[in-house]
Formats: structure tokens, C-alpha cells, sequence
């Protein structure tokens, strides 16, 4: 090395001139090739000898050509009878129902680990925390009857109104749907409940006329219940729902405040009696506690999904 280094001193043009071509050469070599741009963490991070990357390769192998090799797979078959007659007697529904049932129910049991249904049919859950809490997705005519409902336990039921009617329906709609109703127009609005109705505003009554009055776009369904879902759709910028979240807002905090002052109250007053009534005095102490309790309990979070 020292040799070259030496008569590189002693002679460098030769160097200097070698070298930059050498290197010209092997860089035009390089844009030759194709670039390969890696971008897939996996394949940079993932051991190749992992059980992931094996059931990757697997997969990709199985669905070589095709546009998704990890996508499900799909059939579609037209069923006929084999005498010609009408597939949909009750015979034959019956049938179609215990081999349903048949394959729903089976269970393989490998290494170990107990497998069934539910761990390899399409989408049964309603997001995080709730896999395994929602009856497997199924598109069957069968579906059409009563009979059909075996596989929709009481757990299902339980989280299908959590998760969905109560989450997404009534809790975000059904409070905004009072608010509306009672707040945001001149209509709907009692008498009794509000002797100068000219006082509240009217932004809303376009959307509540549009589902209850017949000549006002005849063209809409009238149905009440439909203005949840008008309610869902309407921009925040709109008249309407800008009165249904400003009044929201104050109205939670107004009752809020009035709950807590409520309870409060009791409890200050059933204290000062604590003493009067002394041959009651755990009696007291008990309601003393559960007022407490309640008082502690009541937020904003609690009174909105009260409301």
C-alpha cells in the first residue's frame, strides 16, 4: 500500500486521470441496472425465516397474478334443484338451514388451539374491543327468517345496542333531536311549556316542516323520525345546527350546574338535621352517603348521556 501511495506521489497525473474514469465507468455500469426502491418495512425488518414472512410468501404465492394477493377470496354459484322444482320450499329451506348450521358449528382443533367459526368468518366486530362480541357478517336468504337468528346471542344483542344504536344513534342524535324540538323552532314548541314562542328562534323550522307538514316539499318523506338523520347530515355551518349545538352546549351546562346545586343542597340540609335526629342517626348516614355519592358522580358526562 505504501508503494502505491509513493509513486502515486511521484506520478499522480496518470492517477488522476485513471482514477475518474474507473469510477465513470463503474457509476454509467450502475444506472444500467433497475433501481430497486424497498418499500415495504417488512421486507427490510422482518427475519426472513420468521413464521410471518413464511406465511407471506405463502400468501403471495397463492395469489400470484391478481390484483391483491392478501385479498379474500370470492364464488358466486347459482344453485338449481335437481327436479327442477322451486328451491325456496320449506323442505328444502330447512335443509339449506341445518348445513348452515352444520359448518357454523364445527370446530378444528390444531396444536393446541381450539378453532372455530368465529375466527375465520368476515367481519365479526364492530372495531376495537368488540371482536368476538358481534355475530359473524352473513348474507343468506335464510336471513329473512326468524329462524335463521341462532347464531345471535344475548352478548351480540348487548353490544350491537352499545357499540351501534346507542353509540352512533341515540346518544350523538336523540339529545340533539330534543334540542331541536324544543329550542330551535317556533312550531313544535307547547304553549304551555313556552307562552311566547315568538321568543325562540326559528332556525330549524324549515327542517321540522319538511318532515311534518304535507304541503311544504311534498316532494320529502313526512316522517319525524326521519330528522335524525337530517340532523346527522347537516353541515355545522347550517342555521339549524349551529342553534342545536349552541343551545346543546348551554343546556348541559345550565342542568349541570342546577343537578349538582340540587343534591348539594339535600345533603346540607339533611346534615344540619343529623343531630335532631339522633334515634335515626345511621338511617341518616346512609342518605348523607348516597346523597355524597350522587353529588360527586354528577359532570357534564354524566348529565349529557342522561339527557
Amino acid at each position: 500500500t505504501n508503494m502505491v501511495f509513493k509513486l502515486m506521489a511521484q506520478m499522480p497525473w496518470p492517477f488522476l486521470v485513471a482514477l475518474p474514469a474507473a469510477f465513470i465507468a463503474l457509476i454509467q455500469l450502475g444506472f444500467s441496472k433497475d433501481d430497486i426502491v424497498e418499500t415495504r418495512v417488512a421486507n427490510l425488518w422482518v427475519p426472513t425465516r420468521s413464521d410471518f414472512t413464511q406465511d407471506r410468501l405463502y400468501a403471495e404465492s397463492v395469489g400470484k397474478g391478481s390484483r391483491d394477493p392478501y385479498g379474500a377470496t370470492a364464488f358466486s354459484a347459482m344453485a338449481i334443484a335437481r327436479d327442477g322444482g322451486n328451491i325456496f320450499n320449506e323442505a328444502r329451506l330447512n335443509e339449506l338451514l341445518e348445513r348452515m348450521k352444520k359448518v357454523e358449528a364445527t370446530t378444528i382443533y390444531h396444536k393446541g388451539v381450539t378453532y372455530t367459526w368465529d375466527d375465520i368468518c368476515f367481519q365479526n366486530s364492530l372495531g376495537k374491543g368488540t371482536v368476538y362480541k358481534m355475530p359473524c357478517f352473513r348474507y343468506s336468504v335464510l336471513d329473512f327468517f326468524q329462524e335463521a337468528r341462532w347464531y345471535f346471542t344475548e352478548n351480540h344483542r348487548v353490544t350491537w345496542y352499545n357499540e351501534l344504536v346507542r353509540k352512533l344513534l341515540v346518544k350523538p342524535l336523540v339529545g340533539r333531536y330534543g334540542i331541536m324540538d324544543s329550542y330551535c323552532n317556533n312550531i313544535t314548541v307547547s304553549a304551555l311549556s313556552q307562552p311566547d314562542v315568538s321568543l325562540l328562534p326559528n332556525d330549524c323550522n324549515d327542517a321540522i316542516r319538511a318532515r311534518t307538514d304535507e304541503t311544504f316539499l311534498p316532494e320529502l318523506s313526512k316522517n319525524p323520525l326521519l330528522l335524525l338523520s337530517d340532523i346527522r347530515g347537516m353541515e355545522m355551518n347550517d342555521n339549524c345546527r349551529i342553534c342545536i349545538e349552541s343551545r346543546l352546549e348551554e343546556k348541559i351546562d345550565f342542568w349541570t350546574d342546577s343537578y349538582k346545586n340540587i343534591f348539594e343542597t339535600l345533603f346540607s340540609k339533611l346534615e344540619g338535621w343529623a343531630d335532631v335526629a339522633a334515634e335515626n342517626a345511621s338511617e341518616v348516614q346512609d342518605l348523607l352517603q348516597k346523597l355524597q355519592s350522587i353529588s360527586e358522580s354528577i359532570d357534564r358526562t354524566a348529565v349529557e348521556e342522561w339527557y
